[in-house]
């Protein structure tokens, strides 16, 4: 039996390993003794992590592993079905504007809420291409909408899926992840 869903992405699932890759694509240059050049990548500087409450949460911690010292923001949108996108509530870093931003969510579905985010971070001056978007599973549909919108936006994913439900739920797919790495999914509770 594989392990909890929140126990995967603390030991090191594909989101952490993807994190742990992202670089910024400046190059440092270290001289060996024997006289060899090494050309590589660093980390970017004024790195932030904006999570998507909820489910965007469970990413958190994997971010934290690899960048110890990261300021963390959040973006509330609440959602019904395809549409009735409402931005709830934000709380972003001060100097958002000059920073990169990894903005975390682990689903991308119709890609709604994903355009509602991104636009709140262009609002707050920060610029589309500094803007890498996270996630674990996505629907074509909302890959196309978001980089038809925002075509200078990186969309880092670990799988694409077939597609949407009439609910508007990835297929396959994995249900409400917020409710599985929290462990409130109402199919789970105790009676």
């Amino acid at each position: 039996m594989p392990p909890p869903l929140s126990q995967s992405l603390r030991d090191g699932s594909k989101a952490g390993r993807g994190l742990r890759n992202l670089r910024s694509a400046g190059a440092s240059f270290n001289v060996w003794e024997d006289g060899s050049v090494y050309t590589g990548v660093e980390f970017c500087k004024r790195l932030c992590g904006i999570s998507i409450i909820r489910s965007g949460e469970s990413m958190e911690n994997a971010l934290r592993a690899c960048c110890k010292s990261i300021k963390i923001g959040k973006i509330l949108i609440h959602r019904e079905g395809d549409n009735g996108q409402q931005l709830v509530y934000h709380n972003l870093p001060m100097d958002i504007a000059d920073r990169n931003v990894l903005l975390l969510d682990p689903i991308l579905g119709t890609g709604n809420s994903a355009v509602q985010a991104i636009s709140l971070l262009l609002q707050k001056g920060v610029q589309e291409s500094n803007i890498i978007f996270l996630n674990l599973i996505s629907a074509p549909q909302g890959v196309h909408v978001v980089c038809k919108r925002f075509p200078r936006i990186k969309i880092v994913t670990s799988e694409i899926e077939f597609g949407l439900n009439e609910e508007f739920r990835v297929i396959p797919g994995m249900g409400e992840f917020g409710d599985r790495y929290f462990g409130t999914d109402d199919n789970e509770a105790i009676s």
